[in-house]
């Protein structure tokens, strides 16, 4: 299956899939009306601990053309994300069915990819993001 064909419910199954026979523990943010549940809207769909690499990945899951909402690329964007936490060596993404190559590179433990660029990156996908709906 192209990566342009596969849903972002396939895609959440896949990254939950790899993410889970490599160690990490993996919480999916479900949407839920319930008040007392609620993280709120826009946080990202995945947050993953590994136990060992004290590693945090935060995720939010497009399909090839989703586009963020507003209330999700706050979150993506916020300082909390972009400068605190990926200074702190959590790290932010944004995968697409596109990513599926390099998402088992970068859950892995020798992952040396860059955690502090996640504003650049961010603004670079929203750049890139324009345009894509429909």
């Amino acid at each position: 299956m192209t990566s342009s064909l596969i849903s972002e419910k396939e895609l959440l199954a896949t990254v939950v899939e790899i993410a889970q026979a490599k160690g990490w523990l993996v919480h999916h943010v479900l949407e839920t009306r319930h008040p007392a549940k609620r993280i709120g809207p826009g946080f990202p769909d995945l947050v993953m601990v590994h136990p060992e690499w004290a590693r945090v990945i935060f995720a939010e899951l497009k399909s090839q053309r989703g586009v963020p909402t507003d209330l999700q690329w706050e979150w993506l964007s916020s300082r909390w994300f972009s400068k605190g936490w990926c200074h702190s060596g959590n790290e932010v993404y944004l995968w697409r069915p596109v990513d599926l190559d390099e998402i088992p590179l970068i859950l892995s433990e020798d992952w040396m990819g860059s955690v502090c660029n996640c504003e650049n990156a961010l603004l670079a996908w929203k750049e890139a993001s324009k345009g894509r709906a429909g």
